[in-house]
């Protein structure tokens, strides 16, 4: 890493750190395991949704559902 990358990198992410630090600070274990729990199920549906729909997967083609 150059120098200016990590002068750049560091006034951008050193203050998004301290705020995110202070945030979190107000959340329980309990509270932030159930978040990583959410964020986790979260990330794994959209990867599933995006690998099923690269591959033409089962709902690739098919009509919307009638209401």
């Amino acid at each position: 890493m150059t120098p200016k990358a990590f002068r750049d990198g560091s006034a951008m992410f050193m203050p998004l750190s301290r705020h995110m630090g202070t945030a979190i600070a107000d959340f329980s274990p309990e509270e932030l395991q159930l978040v990583s729990r959410f964020m986790t199920a979260m990330v794994d549906a959209t990867v599933a949704a995006r690998e099923e729909a690269s591959d033409g997967g089962p709902n690739h083609l098919a009509p919307p559902p009638s209401k």
